[in-house]
């Protein structure tokens, strides 16, 4: 018995999967709220800049255009047009080369 029983029984394999959610509008109130928030410290606490009276700073508005276009250009929306252009060409040249051969 002991012959038969002497393997070990091969354990259960477990995923650790943790599941992520982006939500970009989330993201941005979120971001927006925070810059809202340290805006009004600033003036409670008077560290805002003379001449700059709503605290606005020029490169921070800079910084959030330039990631918004980013997060948008690397989707690849562009992208999948030109795979399918060129699949459709190779399939199109398979064919044409397959039925000159054949006749």
């Amino acid at each position: 018995m002991g012959i038969f029983f002497s393997f070990k029984k091969p354990e259960i394999r477990q995923f650790n999967y943790i599941p992520r959610y982006y939500d970009a509008q989330k993201e941005e109130m979120k971001e927006r709220r925070e810059r809202i928030a340290n805006e009004l410290r600033k003036k409670q606490e008077g560290e805002v800049r003379r001449g700059d009276a709503d605290g606005y700073s020029s490169g921070s508005s800079l910084k959030r255009g330039y990631l918004k276009n980013q997060r948008t250009a690397s989707s690849g929306v562009n992208g999948g047009v030109w795979v399918k252009a060129i699949v459709i060409s190779v399939v199109v040249g398979v064919v044409y080369y397959i039925s000159k051969n054949v006749v």
